[in-house]
């Protein structure tokens, strides 16, 4: 790290923090349940029927929630009740690995689905991305650390980051591009959702920390991620469920 003092960070920042994070796990809760009902509980009246690649959707959807609400409740549960401390600028090495590993691995599901998409609808074939994200998955995972200390390598780390957060935008947006009517409208809803998740994910104090000390502008920048991170990715994750809330039955 760059800079040894890392400036105090107020206590009403962390308050915040953690009831954007209650919030953030609650919501995924909500929708993984929301879509694991309509799947496969039945009305009392009739069976839900929906059709397979809509069912292969919703299913991968649901395991995307499901991995990033535990990334999300393994975080908190470190940051809030194991460290029986504020949060800081530091993070348990093997929790952080975790973390990690469940938000790429939810990624990965995402990726890999939409792939196979855009090959049955024959808009191109083979699963570049899916092969390109895996390979970035095993790196960051490898080298987390390089990623916070300021220089080259970290620069490069950080373009590798910025890639892999946006192939699932960048292929629902050529899905988009492909498709027209409500499909379009879903697919751009999911390539704006996963933009924002994408830019909530890398903010924050703890991938921020090596720009400490460099203006007290921007200190207090870095400090107010706390909210602003967890904000955006609430934001994402809404949009994102909006592009699929309704279920045909």
């Amino acid at each position: 790290m760059l800079f040894e003092e890392i400036p105090p960070i107020p206590d009403y920042l962390y308050n915040i923090n953690f009831i954007l994070g209650i919030t953030q796990i609650s919501l995924n809760l909500f929708i993984f349940l929301y879509i694991v009902i309509h799947l496969y509980a039945k009305d009392q009246f009739k069976e839900i029927k929906i059709e397979k690649r809509h069912r292969t959707n919703l299913a991968t959807w649901a395991l995307f929630f499901l991995l990033i609400f535990i990334q999300n409740s393994l975080l908190l549960i470190n940051q809030f009740f194991i460290a029986k401390q504020n949060i800081s600028t530091e993070l348990d090495p093997t929790i952080e690995r975790i973390a990690v590993l469940l938000i790429y691995s939810a990624f990965f599901v995402k990726i890999l689905y939409i792939e196979r998409v855009i090959n049955d609808l024959k808009f191109y074939k083979g699963y570049f991305f899916s092969i390109a994200f895996l390979g970035v998955m095993i790196i960051i995972g490898l080298y987390l650390e390089a990623i916070k200390e300021i220089g080259p390598i970290q620069y490069f780390f950080i373009a590798l980051l910025i890639f892999s957060y946006s192939i699932i935008p960048m292929l629902y947006l050529y899905l988009s591009i492909k498709t027209v009517g409500e499909s379009r409208k879903n697919a751009l809803k999911v390539s704006t959702g996963a933009t924002m998740f994408g830019i909530g994910a890398l903010l924050g104090p703890l991938n921020l920390k090596g720009y400490y000390g460099i203006s007290d502008e921007l200190d207090v920048l870095i400090n107010h991620t706390l909210i602003i991170g967890p904000f955006i990715a609430i934001i994402a994750v809404i949009i994102i469920f909006d592009s699929f809330r309704k279920i045909k039955g």
